[in-house]
């Protein structure tokens, strides 16, 4: 549960302007960064859900490729529930501009599923280029 206040807090953080890549709202973000292109992680390493009054919060842990990596983020797989009854996402994040000399660390990425996209679904399956790791309802 403490995961998930923790979330909360960061949720309002990023609402509020605040947050990793932040921009204040009075300033339009950089052109070069809005077209920064959104490329899979290598793989998924750990995914975590929390039931919410009205849905889910899903967490996802991520190794990428290199170093560098920033802004992972859930991309939603399809639009909805799929014929096979799953709700699937992409683990995406923005590569270097450069090569990076920090260290390896992973990547995460949050996303709020409505009870209403949940109607129906088996499970929820988070792709990255490595494969893809499964919660089955």
């Amino acid at each position: 549960m403490r995961w998930l206040r923790a979330l909360g807090v960061a949720a309002a953080a990023a609402a509020c302007g605040g947050g990793e890549g932040a921009t204040p709202a009075s300033a339009p973000a950089p052109l070069a960064e809005t077209a920064a292109p959104r490329l899979p992680l290598a793989r998924v390493s750990a995914v975590e859900i929390g039931r919410l009054a009205d849905g889910l919060a899903l967490t996802v842990f991520g190794e990428p490729p290199a170093a560098g990596w920033t802004r992972a983020t859930l991309e939603p797989r399809g639009g909805g529930l799929g014929p096979d009854g799953w709700l699937a996402f992409d683990l995406v994040a923005s590569p270097p501009r450069e090569p990076s000399a920090a260290p390896l660390r992973p990547l995460r990425a949050d996303a709020l599923i409505p009870a209403a996209a949940l109607a129906g679904a088996q499970g929820l399956r988070v792709h990255a280029a490595g494969g893809a790791a499964e919660i089955v309802f």
